[in-house]
Formats: C-alpha cells, structure tokens, sequence
C-alpha cells in the first residue's frame, strides 16, 4: 500500500524512487503483485536506473507466481529482444502462460499468430 501510495502520490508526495525501493521489498519477500510493479519500473527506468534484463526476470518471477500481465510482458520482452536476446519460440512459451492466465492482450496476440 505504502508503495503505490509513493508512486502514485495518493495522500502523500510523490515519489517514485522510494516506490521502487518498497517494491523490491515486497518482490523480495514473493509478492506478486511487488514483483510485477517492479519490473514495471525497471523496464521504464521509473525511479530506479532502468535495466530491462532484471525486469524481465521479475516478470518471468511473478508471471510464475500466476500474474497473466507478467507472464505478457515476459513474452513481449522476449519478442522484441529487450533485456534478452531475441526469442520468438521462449516467447511464445510465456505468450502461452498468458494466455492459460486469462490475459486479454495474449489471447488476440495468440489468435494473430495462429493466422
């Protein structure tokens, strides 16, 4: 709560580098939810230095953990060849997950590429 209440500046100032440090807390101690949001922000340098190949580990951490979202942006990361070398067959993989999870973004993705 303290996190997104940083980062989104609810009740309190703004502040998204200690946003960052709160969700790598949470990450760290295996909240889903922490895990995604952090990769969030190291993908987008917000609050921290950006650093693409941390975040898709965090991604591929909480799309794992049952996050559909992450388990998108993992197969978008592995698509494009961002923190990682390009890899459409591990990025169907993860493309896969996300779709098992109910991502709605995956599943038009999927049907695309089954075409």
């Amino acid at each position: 709560v303290l996190a997104y209440r940083l980062e989104t500046g609810s009740g309190i100032k703004k502040d998204e580098s200690e946003a960052a440090v709160w969700y790598r807390r949470g990450a760290e101690h295996g909240d889903v939810i922490c895990e995604q949001k952090l990769a969030d922000f190291l993908a987008k340098g917000r609050g921290v230095d950006k650093n693409e190949s941390e975040a898709l580990d965090w991604y591929k951490k909480a799309g794992d953990a049952g996050s559909g979202d992450a388990a998108w942006q993992a197969a978008q990361m592995y698509f494009k060849g961002h923190g990682t070398a390009k890899n459409d067959t591990t990025g169907m993989e993860w493309l896969r997950k996300a779709v098992a999870l109910k991502q709605p973004d995956a599943m038009k993705e999927l049907d695309k590429r089954s075409h």
